[in-house]
């Protein structure tokens, strides 16, 4: 599971969360940042600290998706963009 932290407007912390069966809870993991750059739109920065599965890629890709949907819904609708 991927879970954004704001770190301010512009930047979120992107971390890699597992369930545990202990008591703790969730572990998390602090894989990169999604940066808004001047389109607007955010970009995925990771640690560089290997390689990664299709499957978490996937999920980078999906929370990306979802982090830039508005933006890109409100520029295909505005016509001064």
């Amino acid at each position: 599971m991927i879970v954004l932290r704001d770190i301010n407007k512009f930047k979120k912390d992107v971390l890699s969360c597992s369930d545990k069966s202990d008591k703790t809870g969730m572990s998390s993991k602090q894989i990169g940042t999604f940066e808004m750059d001047v389109d607007g739109f955010y970009y995925f920065w990771n640690n560089n600290d290997g390689c990664w599965s299709e499957y978490s890629l996937r999920l980078v890709s999906d929370a990306l998706e979802q982090i830039n949907k508005p933006w890109r819904e409100h520029i295909q609708y505005d016509p001064n963009i």
